[in-house]
């Protein structure tokens, strides 16, 4: 349980070393409530909801802002990294990650 809501947990390994648990609400169409991503470098994160609230959101929420270009999460990272040298945004394996998720996302291939 979770924030008063069952979860279920799953399990994802990649044959690179990399492991991502989730662990979604089915009742809440298995929103994930929490997330540990691993791998075999030692590298972890993990995402947790502290508070939940189950209301319909403003309209506004959905508006594209104003001079909103879209980039890939790859391109976010190596324009983090110019604007701040020395520094990562999300550093280049979890960018990795979030980029092959980005692309497939828009594969209605892999949608399927």
């Amino acid at each position: 349980m979770i924030l008063g809501h069952e979860v279920a947990q799953a399990v994802v390994e990649d044959p690179d070393g990399d492991r991502t648990e989730t662990w979604v609400a089915p009742d809440l169409d298995c929103y994930p409530l929490r997330e540990a991503l691993s791998s075999d470098d030692g590298y972890y994160q993990e995402h947790v909801v502290t508070r939940l609230e189950e209301i319909e959101p403003p309209d506004s929420i959905f508006e594209v802002p104003r001079g909103y270009v879209e980039a890939s999460p790859k391109q976010v990272e190596a324009a983090y990294a110019a604007k701040y040298p020395g520094h990562r945004f999300w550093g280049e394996k979890m960018a990795a990650i979030v980029d092959k998720r980005y692309f497939n996302s828009r594969d209605p291939e892999k949608r399927k």
